[in-house]
């Protein structure tokens, strides 16, 4: 009986010692298969950055071709805002032109005025006094011109 009950404990010391020994196997098992699955996972999450990144650099390009169709938009705003207010903008320079063309006229003017005078009088004393009258009008405007470009600067 004793032989058997020490032949039945040192099975039983067998068993315990082989299940130690697929215990620790398995667990080992485990621990692999965890690093897989972190390697797996680390590499998912890689992937995932990026596509994130090319997400957002597709965003990016969009954002990019918007605003090019905007500048596009605005361009062609422009030209027919432009077209619809150019007779505005003709008829200043119109008067513009009509100014320089006054004062040439006023020195021609000035300068009739003067021979006239002159061939009475003199005709030098003549064509300063007509000049001179152009001149100061010539000038006066001149005067208003940058007074007015002054102002147009400071608002």
């Amino acid at each position: 009986m004793e032989r058997k009950t020490e032949r039945d404990g040192e099975k039983d010391r067998k068993r315990w010692r082989e299940r130690q020994k697929e215990m620790e196997r398995k667990t080992e098992r485990d621990g692999e298969k965890d690093r897989k699955r972190w390697r797996e996972r680390q590499k998912e999450m890689e992937r995932k950055t990026e596509r994130d990144g090319e997400k957002d650099r597709k965003k990016e390009k969009e954002r990019e071709e918007m605003k090019k169709e905007r500048r596009k938009y605005r361009r062609k705003y422009r030209r027919k805002y432009r077209r619809k207010y150019r007779r505005k903008y003709r008829r200043k320079y119109r008067r513009k032109y009509r100014r320089k063309y006054r004062r040439k006229k006023g020195e021609s003017i000035g300068e009739s005025i003067g021979e006239s005078i002159g061939e009475s009088i003199g005709e030098s004393i003549g064509e300063s006094i007509g000049e001179s009258i152009g001149e100061s009008i010539g000038e006066k405007r001149k005067k208003k011109r940058k007074k007015k470009k002054k102002r147009q600067r400071e608002n």
